[in-house]
């Protein structure tokens, strides 16, 4: 009994890395083609596109989990055109009876229409690069393994837990939220390019309005930033301020 155990469990493993492998495998791609896709589009517009599509699929999955809007099924069934061709595959290595077998499973089943996954390729895609992309779906392909690994009465309360309504609805929110949150950023912002102006970097953003900024003498960035006039007396209300810029920073005005 413990020998069958041992080897379920190594099948399992086998299994999720083949799952999560064809999930890097797809980020690769969508992100290498997005690179090639960014590479001919001004660096605003690029930027641009990036957030719409970033913050678009979020809020479209946030709505998905909370049962709002089915709309990423849509995404499903045109994956299912792919995934015809794909099954057969997989039903050449049942039963599955070896690690290696349940390997190859894995990466043929990490192609299965689902509408999450859409979701997170739909950000690898916004990525710009192959290698981001990448790690993307592999951080996403990671995240599912709790709830595949889990076994026993555990999966079961897992499972009932993650199905409840006000669990989904409370996931998909957040989801949502995050959505809103990034097609509002990064607000005012600061670049970074090269001479040729062909390399562009985003260093910083979340500025209301800043006329210009300046250095001091061990070069550190500064800025004065405008208030919202209308939103005076309110809780959300941001006066006016004078900001120590550091690369990597959010000031926080959507």
């Amino acid at each position: 009994r413990r020998a069958a155990s041992s080897a379920a469990h190594r099948a399992l493993a086998a299994y999720n890395l083949g799952r999560i492998a064809s999930y890097a495998v797809a980020g690769a791609i969508v992100g290498f083609l997005s690179a090639q896709i960014l590479h001919v589009i001004p660096p605003p517009q690029a930027r641009l596109i990036s957030k719409i599509i970033t913050g678009g699929f979020m809020i479209a999955l946030g709505l998905y989990l909370a049962g709002w809007w089915p709309g990423l099924q849509i995404l499903e069934k045109w994956g299912g055109v792919l995934w015809r061709h794909i099954e057969p595959l997989g039903r050449r290595l049942l039963p599955v009876d070896h690690p290696l077998k349940a390997l190859a499973f894995g990466l043929v089943w990490g192609w299965l229409p689902c509408g999450m996954v859409y979701a997170v390729l739909a950000w690898a895609l916004a990525s710009g690069s192959a290698g981001q992309g990448a790690a993307l779906m592999l951080a996403f392909g990671l995240g599912t393994l709790p709830m595949l690994l889990a076994i026993g009465a555990m999966a079961e309360w897992l499972k009932d837990f993650v199905r409840h309504p006000r669990v989904r609805q409370g996931a998909g929110l957040i989801v949502l939220l995050f959505g809103l949150y990034t097609l509002l950023a990064p607000g005012g912002h600061v670049l970074r390019t090269d001479r040729e102006g062909k390399q562009w970097e985003l260093l910083l953003g979340g500025f209301r309005n800043s006329y210009d900024f300046d250095f001091n003498t061990a070069g550190e960035m500064f800025t004065f930033d405008s208030d919202m006039e209308w939103d005076w007396g309110l809780p959300w209300y941001r006066p006016t301020r004078i900001t120590h810029n550091v690369i990597g920073g959010e000031y926080g005005w959507r």
